[in-house]
């Protein structure tokens, strides 16, 4: 694996690795990210090469990655800004 480019490992990990357990977080509205954020930092440290206790802000930083919450948040915006300008605010509204 070490002869693979490093932009490759970050898409297969993008798209393989993280796309399952962050699907439909745009509607994780309060809800516990530990195991998920977890998961995401071990993934990065692997994608990266680095020793467990590296400081997970550094592998950010290296891999160019947003911590998970940045990400979800991020998401969460997306997707109201979208149903919010299409749909109109009524419908968001719970009934």
């Amino acid at each position: 694996m070490n002869d693979v480019p490093f932009v490759v490992k970050q898409r297969v990990f993008d798209a393989a690795l993280m796309s399952t357990p962050l699907y439909g977080c745009e509607s994780w509205l309060g809800a516990d990210l530990e195991p998920i954020i977890r998961l995401y930092n071990c993934g990065i440290k692997q994608l990266l090469g680095v020793r467990k206790p590296t400081q997970k802000e550094v592998c950010y930083t290296e891999a160019g990655n947003p911590s998970l919450p940045d990400s979800v948040m991020l998401r969460h915006h997306k997707f109201f800004k979208k149903n919010v300008s299409e749909k109109g605010m009524g419908s968001l509204m719970i009934h």
